[in-house]
């Protein structure tokens, strides 16, 4: 027995290099998936963003239908006040209008938070020039199809006008109190759904004819930290060694975890030379 682990370990000195190449192997292979998600996936969704949003004029028929443009953006501007005005002239420029503003420190840096309507037809050019020269941090788009929630409101509507015309003749013929009420009750109840679907489609026509744009303004220059303190770099510090004992700790552990996987590697690569050394030195003795 002693003989044997003496053998083994004698193999592991000889050949230590190989070993480590196992342990870099398996390291790499847990620890770089996150890191080839990040690498390659997020470039390639990015990409997608981009081209869709570049291709909206050709993508997206807008032919008799009744969508909803929505933008998204994320941009780094050298000087948030002054760009600031500077949106405010293109939303006058291209006829729009803003209906929500926000704005608050983020890290030191002062963010900006809109939401813009645009008129449709001029959405694209004004999607052109707020980008200028800014760095886009995040850029995503989608529409909202209503054409056919905006159709079946349309012909429930002319149901409903024949419907109400209907009961106006009857209310005019009526010739007791009971039919009156009667007549009067559902043309009540017919009024109100007409109002319902006629507001409905009212809200549609504003959502096609003004898209949405939610506009997000950072400044673009590297944060700096006028609140250092001794004891705030002290607890940093200890934050920071913290983490670095819990990742050597998860690496100590993935290392014991796969240890007799790598034992019974060397193992069976250590009766493999045996084997060959062995056959060799019987056909050198013939």
């Amino acid at each position: 027995m002693k003989n044997i682990y003496k053998k083994v370990n004698d193999f592991i000195k000889e050949n230590i290099i190989l070993f480590l190449i196992i342990v870099f192997v398996l390291y790499k292979v847990l620890y770089s998936g996150n890191n080839i998600r990040n690498d390659v996936v997020q470039p390639l969704a990015r990409n997608y963003v981009a081209t869709k949003t570049m291709a909206l004029d050709s993508a997206v028929d807008f032919t008799n239908k009744k969508i909803a443009q929505n933008f998204s953006l994320t941009l780094s501007v050298d000087n948030v006040v002054k760009y600031q005005e500077d949106i405010t002239e293109l939303v006058k420029k291209y006829n729009g209008y803003i209906e929500n503003f926000n704005s608050y420190i983020n890290n030191n840096n002062q963010v900006l938070s809109l939401n813009i309507k645009v008129p449709s037809k001029n959405v694209n050019n004004y999607i052109k020039d707020i980008k200028g020269d800014n760095y886009v941090k995040s850029e995503s788009y989608y529409t909202i199809d209503y054409t056919e929630r905006y159709n079946d409101n349309e012909n429930r509507l002319k149901n409903l006008y024949t419907r109400r015309d209907k009961l106006r003749n009857m209310m005019n013929t009526a010739k007791n109190i009971t039919d009156i009420i009667a007549v009067e009750k559902e043309l009540n109840n017919v009024q109100l759904e007409i109002e319902r679907l006629e507001k409905s489609n009212l809200n549609i026509d504003k959502d096609v004819e003004y898209s949405n744009v939610n506009l997000t303004i950072e400044e673009n220059i590297k944060n700096i930290d006028n609140n250092w303190s001794i004891k705030k770099s002290i607890n940093e510090a200890v934050n920071l060694l913290i983490s670095v004992c819990f990742a050597l700790i998860n690496c100590l552990i993935i290392f014991i975890t796969f240890l007799p996987l790598i034992l019974l590697f060397i193992i069976l690569l250590f009766l493999v030379k045996k084997s060959y050394f062995y056959i060799k030195n019987r056909k050198n003795g013939r």
